[in-house]
């Protein structure tokens, strides 16, 4: 459909794939033992840039179906890992790939559609 900023993406898989974010999260929260405070935190603001996702896609998809009733919107995001530089010139090298299809949710009714 689109591309969404990665930021979003970054916020909604708490940290993307970041192993060094997951490293010192884990060290910080077992050094202070705040696991639960941080992964609660954590949980929330992925569940809000879901929904703000969707709203994109509500609004999107008002933009591109003028003429059709929307009753449900899904999206699906996909991540790839970067090219190792030792593998860069590699022809028959293959980034990991992960996509993630999201569940179909009724159109968020209070979004007016993309210009």
């Amino acid at each position: 459909m689109l591309r969404i900023g990665s930021g979003y993406i970054h916020q909604l898989y708490i940290g993307g794939k970041d192993d060094l974010t997951y490293k010192l999260m884990d060290k910080i929260s077992r050094k202070e033992n705040i696991s639960k405070e941080i992964n609660a935190s954590l949980e929330k603001d992925s569940d809000q840039v879901e929904q703000i996702i969707y709203r994109y896609a509500s609004a999107f998809a008002k933009r591109e179906f003028l003429k059709h009733e929307i009753t449900d919107v899904q999206f699906m995001t996909s991540i790839s890992d970067a090219i190792p530089y030792s593998k860069r010139n590699d022809l028959h090298f293959k980034v990991k790939e992960e996509n993630v299809v999201y569940d179909w949710k009724g159109v968020v009714k209070d979004v007016v559609e993309l210009p």
